[in-house]
């Protein structure tokens, strides 16, 4: 328990001093954490042996001791006073040689503390009680759809193929628990709706690019093939996509107009990311230039009827078509 108690101690003091980067006497050390001076001290030495920077500010025996802080990374706080006293007494000795050299030092290192970010924690040594709160200032949620079980050796035999232009041999599996084995031309990596793909091309290194789920790689290996990468755009390849499914070389896009029957729904619309971007027309039709896939469509489903499509025919009956079979299903 003792040991438990002291430790905290020296926590809440390291404490403290972060927040005094000025740096602060023995008796406020004492107060501010209601033990004797002498324990204090014995503190600071514990800190010292466990490695926190800790300086003392006096300048001469009889001046009070004053304790900082030191970042690792920063400038130590008695360097600049320290190297100030050193050029007087150069000075004052008649021996100007290295006076001009000494300014020069000062400068730099004072000019370099201050342009340092003003407030930060020491960053080798950030107390627990930190750490919890930056825990707690974000929640990130990927929905329903991202992957937790990514192979961290495969996505490095992945991500070495696209730096070094080199092709890989990978055994992937299909929805349908299929395994087949492909030699991939890997481009890119793309995280899309909380899913990590890799984009390139199967055998050979030209016609249409398509997308592998790594989390659906089971084996990899690095071959010793180099190939030279043609134009590619990640951003065009995506264009027309909703989701998940990219679009084919042989697909266009279609335009899509989509009537919009509630208030809230066009306000949803007009506050959200949406990609591609689409826009209203008229007062409550929403159109955007899209290849639909089922993803799209089942969107588009999830919103009905404050959301009905107009056009393209083709969507319209897809629509009712599974809205038809949703009611039989369900009758």
């Amino acid at each position: 328990m003792y040991m438990a108690n002291k430790s905290h101690k020296i926590t809440l003091l390291l404490e403290v001093l972060s927040k005094h980067p000025e740096g602060v006497s023995l008796k406020y050390l004492s107060q501010s954490l209601g033990v004797h001076i002498r324990t204090i001290k014995r503190y600071l030495l514990e800190a010292r042996r466990e490695g926190f920077l800790l300086n003392d500010l006096r300048e001469g025996a009889n001046q009070e001791s004053i304790y900082v802080l030191e970042d690792s990374f920063g400038v130590p706080k008695h360097f600049v006073p320290t190297l100030k006293k050193i050029g007087r007494e150069f000075k004052s000795w008649g021996n100007p040689k290295f006076s001009k050299s000494l300014a020069q030092v000062t400068v730099f290192l004072k000019e370099l503390e201050e342009n340092r970010f003003s407030g930060e924690l020491f960053s080798s040594h950030k107390f627990e009680i930190e750490k919890e709160k930056e825990r707690e200032l974000y929640h990130v949620d990927h929905g329903p759809f991202s992957q937790e079980k990514v192979s961290d050796s495969i996505l490095k035999i992945v991500e070495n193929g696209i730096i070094q232009k080199s092709k890989i041999r990978m055994v992937y599996s299909s929805y349908k628990n299929e395994r087949r084995e492909l030699e991939l031309f890997p481009y890119a990596l793309s995280l899309r709706v909380g899913v990590l793909y890799v984009i390139g091309r199967e055998g050979v290194n030209k016609g249409v690019f398509k997308s592998f789920l790594i989390q659906r790689i089971k084996r990899c290996t690095s071959l010793s093939e180099s190939f030279t990468p043609s134009p590619f755009n990640i951003k065009e390849y995506y264009k027309y996509c909703f989701g998940k499914f990219p679009r084919q070389i042989n697909e266009r896009p279609s335009k899509v107009v989509l009537e919009v029957r509630e208030a809230w729904l066009k306000k949803y619309l007009l506050e959200s990311h949406f990609n591609p971007t689409g826009t209203f027309i008229s007062r409550n039709q929403f159109a955007i230039d899209i290849v639909i896939k089922p993803d799209f469509v089942n969107w588009v489903l999830s919103f009905m009827p404050a959301l009905l499509p107009i056009a393209p025919k083709s969507l319209v009956a897809e629509v009712k078509k599974r809205v038809a079979l949703s009611s039989e299903i369900l009758s």
